[in-house]
């Protein structure tokens, strides 16, 4: 709490006056980073085809100079996890997990549609694959300081090719017909 009132330029009392304790503040903190990296499709995107959905909802948000400040906030919350629990169950849930839900109601959209074939049950797990496909390990960087974040170019690269490769594996035979993908 020192450190964060002396970064916000506020005393401590401040601090504590806006949020009651350490956990509390480090769940505000989640909640504002996880809504500022994913966000929802818009009514307008909605009407896409599947792989520029998935491209929409797997594109992060990127605020100057916010990476160092996510892999610290990660940091935070992994060492903290064994004093809160609740805290770290909720930053899964409010981060990739929201990401997940959202990926999953839009593979859920495309299989409802035809765009691709999955089991109804496989949805979520399917949800999961991609984006662990799309998005790159975090552990290296907590462990090591001098790793540089990935290039947006090579973050967008890695994007396109886990779509592909996710949809292209779901729609059979077909090539792609109905993904947005070329064939």
């Amino acid at each position: 709490m020192t450190a964060v009132s002396d970064r916000a330029g506020m005393s401590k009392r401040t601090i504590y006056g806006m949020f009651d304790s350490r956990e509390a503040l480090l769940e505000a903190a989640i909640t504002h980073v996880s809504r500022a990296i994913f966000r929802p499709l818009d009514d307008t995107a909605r009407a896409l085809p599947l792989a520029d959905r998935l491209r929409r909802l797997m594109t992060v948000n990127t605020v100057p100079g916010a990476e160092n400040y996510k892999i610290e906030l990660l940091r935070t919350i992994i060492t903290s996890a064994k004093a809160f629990p609740d805290l770290a169950r909720r930053a899964c849930d409010e981060g990739f997990g929201v990401l997940v839900r959202n990926i999953a109601t839009e593979i859920d959209i495309g299989v409802r549609t035809g765009e691709i074939a999955l089991p109804e049950d496989q949805i979520p797990l399917a949800a999961r694959i991609l984006v662990d496909m799309t998005f790159e390990n975090p552990i290296p960087k907590l462990l090591r300081s001098d790793l540089s974040h990935p290039d947006p170019a090579c973050s967008a690269e890695r994007r396109e090719l886990a779509i592909a490769i996710f949809l292209r594996g779901l729609a059979g035979p077909a090539t792609g017909a109905g993904t947005g993908l070329p064939p």
